[in-house]
């Protein structure tokens, strides 16, 4: 499962190639993931742009406007690749060890207006796809994250608060995430 590092470097790469192009196509390969990757995602991204990416958690959010939002979630096994045009045969892909693009797997394929797609693919299909509404802070599975351990919410007072009369032992209270 790529850990939170991970997930924040991939981010941070979407952003540089992906953010304010507009989306061109959505290729679906396999619905079959963790979720079934619902029908209207094509209808309801084509020909609009991605505003933002965002990161809560593990999970990789792309603003597409005020009332749309797409969120990915690479399960275990995931792994987005970018693919330039003319570049077919490797990828941009932040953290992993082989820039080659495996053949198979490749579930989702999105194009872009900068001649860029982006392949999520999964040999294990436990990541996943989501479209969220405009108050997606309030649905699941965002709304039951606890702070970002990057955000000013995750301090000190909060681990105290977390930990206040707690009848576990410290190594079993951090092994429960």
């Amino acid at each position: 499962m790529p850990e939170l590092p991970e997930v924040e470097v991939l981010k941070r790469s979407l952003q540089k190639k992906i953010r304010f192009r507009k989306i061109i196509r959505i290729k679906i390969y396999n619905r079959n993931l963790r979720y079934k990757v619902p029908y209207s995602i094509g209808r309801d991204l084509k020909n609009h742009i991605v505003n933002n990416i965002s990161r809560i958690s593990k999970y990789i959010i792309f603003h597409i406007n005020f009332s749309k939002k797409l969120l990915i979630h690479l399960g275990m096994s995931g792994t987005i690749h970018l693919i330039e045009k003319n570049n077919k045969n490797n990828t941009n892909a932040s953290f992993y060890h082989s820039s080659y693009l495996p053949q198979k797997h490749n579930h989702i394929e999105i194009s872009f207006s900068n001649d860029i797609k982006m392949i999520y693919n999964d040999p294990r299909r436990f990541g996943y796809l989501k479209l969220l509404k405009k108050n997606y802070l309030l649905e699941k599975p965002i709304i039951n994250l606890g702070p970002d351990p990057f955000s000013y919410k995750f301090n000190f007072e909060y681990i105290k608060n977390f930990i206040y009369k707690k009848k576990i032992n410290i190594k079993n209270l951090l092994m429960n995430q």
